[in-house]
């Protein structure tokens, strides 16, 4: 799997799997839709003309992460996914946009360790001086968690 930039010394199997026990459990937590308040009518990013016809065309869903991955729609749509968004609802769906998102968003950024692609999945970039400190810590035991299954043979998921 060619995922990862040049100088990230990291295993990619092991870095997706991270990403969905991070953000769902891999699956576990009820639905895999997750409404996100600064997206929608008076939050933050709501101002931006995308978003509010993103959130005209496809109300709450459009203003959602989706699937294990907690893919934003927006951010999927930014990087081109014509998709409605309950579209993401699907793991295999979604996967090509959080490739794409990390290849894009993070790794064109400049994050290369574990702990600064956990930061810039998170927080939009790790160099924005947001930095998620108990997320990057949680991120960092489930790619190990991860690595460590595979070593042994076993299956990311539950």
């Amino acid at each position: 799997m060619d995922l990862l930039p040049a100088g990230a010394d990291l295993n990619p199997l092991a870095l997706l799997g991270a990403i969905a026990w991070q953000e769902s459990s891999f699956g576990r937590n009820g639905g895999h839709c997750r409404r996100e308040p600064a997206y929608r009518p008076g939050g933050r990013y709501f101002t931006a003309p995308h978003m509010q016809a993103i959130y005209a065309a496809f109300g709450d869903a459009g203003a959602s992460s989706w699937s294990s991955f907690q893919i934003l729609y927006v951010a999927a749509w930014e990087l081109g996914c014509d998709l409605a968004p309950w579209m993401l609802h699907d793991d295999a769906t979604a996967l090509t946009w959080v490739i794409r998102h990390l290849d894009r968003r993070v790794f064109t950024a400049g994050a290369r360790t574990v702990a600064e692609i956990a930061d810039a999945y998170n927080s939009g970039s790790h160099t924005d001086g947001n930095v998620p400190a108990e997320y990057i810590a949680s991120f960092i035991v489930h790619y190990n968690f991860c690595l460590d299954r595979l070593a042994r043979g076993l299956a990311l998921g539950p």
